[in-house]
C-alpha cells in the first residue's frame, strides 16, 4: 500500500525546511486512540511494517502486509491519515533524532559535496536545502504547527492510494470508499516556487568548494536535470547509464586507465521542477586537478563524438533488465502507480518503461548529451582536506634563513628623554 502526495521538499520555504521528513516521522506514531507503543505493537501483529516517506517532490505512507491481514493493515493506516495524534512526547523524540542526523550528515564527505552543489546549482529553490531542514527551522516546529502543515500541504481529498497484491478489488475499493469517501475536497497551500534559474552564473559561482579534514577528496560535477515528464528522461538515462557501472566510460578512463579515483559513478535525478544530472567521485586529493580535468574531458566527447550503437545496446539491455527485476516485487509496483499517478504521468504509465528505453537510439543520446551537459551550466563541486594557500606552499619551499649569531653583551647608553610635549 503506497499512499502519496505532491509536494515533499519543494513545498516547503525556509521557516518550514524539513516539516515534511518530520512528519514522515511522526505520521505513525500513534493515531486515534492509539499511543504510539500500541501502532508498533499493531504493526507486529499484523506481520507488516508501516511508515512515512518524504522527499524532494512527495510525502506519503508505505504500508506492507501479508496478504490474509491486508485489512486491518488498510484500516491502521486510514487510521494514521485521517487521525494521526503527533504527540508531544515523540515529537520531542523525533525531533532530537532528525537533528542527530543533521549533524551527521556533516560529516560524510559524500553527502557535504552533494549538499555545496546543490546550494550552488539551485540558488533559492526549495530543491538547494537540506531535505533534513535546519536546527534553527525544526527547533521552530511545535505540534501545532506541525498540524497546520499536515493540513494545509497535504490536504486528504489530494492523496494517491495505490495497492498491489492477492487482494479481492471490490473488497479494497468499498473499503477505500468507506474510509475517504467522506473526504471534503481541499486544494493545498504552498508557497509559490519561483522557476529555476538555469543560466547566468559566472564561472565563479559555478566553482564551489568546501574544506573537511579528511584523507580523501571529494568531486561533483553536474547540471541541471529533466523533469519526471521530459520527454528526453528515457535518453538521459541511457546516457547516464553509458556513463556509469564498470562497464561505463568514466569507470573505464578514470579507474582502469588513469588510476584517477577510488569510487565514480553518475546520477539522474529527475523533478516536478528540473532536477540534475551528475558525475560523482573520490580520489586521493593530490589527483583532484587531473580527475576534474579526465570528467569534463569525457563529457565533452560525450557531447561532441556522441556514442556507439554497441554502447547504446548495451546500456538499454542494463536498464531494461533491472527494471524488470525490480518489479517482481510489488511494493515496486504499488510505488511506480501511485507516484506516477499523483505527479500527473497516468498511474499505468510505468508498464510502457521498457519500450520507450528500447525505443531510444544514438541520436536521441546525442541530442540529450547537448541539451543536459552544457559546460555553461556545470557545477563543479570539490570536498577535500584543508590545504595551504600557494603563496604559503612557495615560502615552505624557500630556504630556512639562518639565525643571526648573538651579538656581544655591550651596555646601551642611557636615554635621555626630551622635556616638553612630543
Amino acid at each position: 500500500m503506497r499512499a502519496v502526495w505532491k509536494g515533499g521538499q519543494r513545498v516547503e520555504d525556509k521557516t518550514t525546511a524539513g516539516a515534511t521528513a518530520l512528519l514522515a516521522r511522526m505520521l505513525t506514531r500513534g493515531c486515534g486512540t492509539l499511543d504510539a507503543g500500541a501502532v508498533a505493537d499493531a504493526i507486529d501483529r499484523l506481520g507488516g511494517s508501516l511508515g512515512g516517506v518524504a522527499g524532494r517532490n512527495s510525502f506519503g505512507v508505505a504500508g506492507e502486509w501479508l496478504a490474509r491481514t491486508w485489512k486491518p493493515g488498510f484500516e491502521l493506516l486510514a487510521d494514521c491519515i485521517l487521525d494521526p495524534r503527533l504527540p508531544q512526547a515523540e515529537l520531542v523524540r523525533e525531533r532530537r533524532l532528525l537533528l542527530d542526523d543533521q549533524i551527521a550528515a556533516t560529516d560524510s564527505p559524500t553527502q557535504v559535496a552533494f549538499r555545496v552543489f546543490s546550494e550552488a546549482l539551485y540558488g533559492d529553490h526549495p530543491y538547494a536545502r537540506d531535505a533534513l531542514g535546519t536546527a534553527a527551522s525544526i527547533g521552530e516546529l511545535s505540534r501545532g504547527a506541525l498540524a497546520r502543515f499536515y493540513a494545509d500541504r497535504y490536504p486528504v481529498a489530494g492523496l494517491t492510494l495505490a495497492i498491489v497484491g492477492d487482494v479481492e478489488i471490490d473488497e479494497v475499493v468499498a473499503a477505500v470508499k468507506r474510509r475517504f469517501g467522506a473526504v471534503p475536497k481541499q486544494i493545498p497551500t504552498a508557497p509559490v516556487v519561483k522557476p529555476l534559474a538555469l543560466d547566468g552564473k559566472s564561472a565563479t559561482e559555478r566553482e564551489v568548494y568546501r574544506y573537511l579534514d579528511r584523507q580523501q577528496a571529494h568531486l561533483v560535477i553536474g547540471f541541471p536535470g529533466a523533469t519526471v515528464d521530459a520527454k528526453d528522461r528515457f535518453a538521459l538515462e541511457v546516457l547516464v547509464a553509458i556513463l556509469a557501472g564498470q562497464s561505463g566510460r568514466l569507470f573505464a578512463e578514470l579507474r582502469e586507465k588513469q588510476a584517477l579515483a577510488y569510487r565514480v559513478s553518475a546520477h539522474s535525478i529527475e523533478g516536478v521542477d528540473p532536477g540534475f544530472v551528475a558525475v560523482y567521485l573520490s580520489c586521493a586529493p593530490e589527483k583532484l586537478p587531473a580527475a576534474i580535468a579526465a570528467v569534463r574531458a569525457e563529457l565533452e566527447r560525450v557531447r561532441t563524438s556522441g556514442v556507439t550503437t554497441d554502447e547504446v545496446e548495451r546500456a538499454r539491455s542494463y536498464l531494461i533488465g533491472s527494471h524488470q527485476i525490480s518489479m517482481q516485487r510489488r511494493a515496486a509496483v504499488a510505488n511506480a502507480m501511485a507516484y506516477h499517478e499523483a505527479y500527473g504521468l497516468g498511474w499505468q504509465t510505468w508498464a510502457g518503461y521498457d519500450d520507450a528505453i528500447r525505443a531510444v537510439r544514438p541520436t536521441d543520446i546525442a541530442a540529450a548529451a547537448a541539451t543536459y551537459l552544457r559546460a555553461d551550466r556545470a557545477i563543479t563541486a570539490t570536498v577535500q582536506p584543508p590545504s595551504a594557500s600557494p603563496a604559503a606552499k612557495r615560502r615552505s619551499k624557500l630556504p630556512t634563513p639562518t639565525k643571526p649569531k648573538a651579538k656581544p653583551n655591550v651596555p646601551r647608553p642611557a636615554r635621555v628623554r626630551p622635556r616638553g610635549n612630543v
